[in-house]
Order: structure tokens, then C-alpha cells, then sequence
């Protein structure tokens, strides 16, 4: 899995975003037939800063998210929904960082909604070397053939 996020801050209070991200997942059970799907998500959307403090950062926005999926017998479907979302910042003592991300997504075909959250704690051990833990879930996507999940990782990073 791999993903990009950029946002653009228009002014002090409004911005844009871009968060592209491509999953393989090689091996998925679907009813019990194993298979495996590639996913390409593009989401773009636009919001408001609520708290914009240097330590503290509160965002809210709406975004539309497209679904490209690949599936192992060479079907490919995409899907548009629209999406809610909130982010937030916060230094906290000790060179620590936390940030957070909540989507909200809302299939009008299914009418079932999904959920997707990233959250990190991360902390600087030196001014470019940092080391972090990150939680990722997702449950109720608009594709039968993506997987939900919920991992913990550790990573560790460089700052420049």
C-alpha cells in the first residue's frame, strides 16, 4: 500500500486536498473463493480550519473519493462517493506529535456507509531521524472485493 496527501491552503481558514493511494492485496478470501484485487483511490475535496494555533490544528471538510478496482479475473469497476472528513495536529511534549484522520464515506447505490481512519503518535529522537506508531481501519467500502482492516505499525522515518 502506498499513499500521497497534499493539501493546499487557499487562505488561513479554507484549503483543498489530494490523497491518491494504490493497494495490492494478493490474497483475499470473497465466499470463500481466494482471489486478489489492486486498488487505485483518488480522493479530492475542500474544507475549513477550525483551530489553526502552532501546536494545535483542527480541520473539517467534504471530499468526493473515485474507487478503481482490478480484480484477479481481470474485472475492473469504479466508483464515485462522497465523502466527510476531519483532521487533526497536536504537538505534545517531548518532541511528540499526534495526527489524526477521519473519513466518512456514504454510498448512495448501497446505502450502506464505510469508515476510514488513520491515527499517529510520533515522536523526534533526533532532527531528522523519528520513529512513530500508526493505527489504520477501514470497514464498509463501496467494493465488495476491498478488504477491511485494522493494523497497528512501527515506522520509522526521516525528516528533511
Amino acid at each position: 500500500k502506498g499513499d500521497v496527501y497534499w493539501r493546499h491552503d487557499l487562505t488561513p481558514r479554507y484549503f483543498t486536498i489530494y490523497r491518491p493511494s494504490f493497494e495490492w492485496n494478493g490474497y483475499y478470501f470473497n465466499n470463500g473463493v481466494l482471489g486478489n484485487y489492486e486498488l487505485f483511490q483518488q480522493e479530492a475535496g475542500a474544507g475549513l480550519t477550525l483551530l489553526n494555533e502552532p501546536k494545535r490544528k483542527l480541520r473539517v471538510g467534504t471530499s468526493a473519493t473515485e474507487y478503481e478496482i482490478w480484480t484477479s479475473n481481470e474485472d475492473r469497476v469504479t466508483r464515485f462517493v462522497p465523502s466527510v472528513f476531519i483532521e487533526s495536529e497536536f504537538d505534545l511534549p517531548w518532541k511528540m506529535k499526534f495526527v489524526g484522520r477521519g473519513s466518512r464515506y456514504f454510498s448512495l447505490r448501497h446505502g450502506q456507509a464505510g469508515w476510514e481512519s488513520q491515527i499517529e503518535l510520533s515522536k523526534k529522537l533526533t532532527e531528522t531521524f523519528l520513529i512513530s506508531v500508526h493505527y489504520d481501519t477501514r470497514f464498509n467500502t463501496p467494493d465488495i472485493h476491498v478488504q477491511d482492516y485494522s493494523k497497528w505499525r512501527l515506522l520509522l522515518g526521516l525528516d528533511f
